[in-house]
């Protein structure tokens, strides 16, 4: 099939070219995925390092303090639910309430 006529060897030569093209470009990136895998945790180091050095920096020098979620007082769910609550027709419904459940459900102890 790859055979010519004149020129024999011209056709196993294409064919060997053909597959050693193949089979450098499969090493090629295999090597290359082995590289990457060498040197991805580095890279992941040195931004870990950049925005730790960023991040103190801008705290030494940016504007202000700087403040996380968990210390800001957004006035959510639980300050409304720590807040004593004053309305006689609640407080009467929250014992029926619970005097039913007891009913329902009392302990076993």
């Amino acid at each position: 099939m790859f055979m010519f006529r004149r020129f024999p060897i011209l056709g196993w030569l294409l064919v060997g070219w053909l597959m050693l093209t193949i089979l450098s470009g499969v090493g090629s990136s295999a090597l290359g995925a082995v590289g990457l895998l060498l040197i991805l945790p580095i890279l992941l180091f040195k931004m870990m390092f950049f925005f730790f050095i960023f991040g103190a920096i801008m705290g030494k020098f940016g504007p202000g303090r700087r403040y996380y979620g968990r210390h800001v007082n957004r006035g959510g769910r639980r300050d409304q639910m720590t807040t004593a609550r004053t309305d006689p027709e609640w407080e009467q419904n929250l014992h029926e309430a619970r005097t039913e459940l007891d009913e329902l459900f009392p302990d076993e102890a």
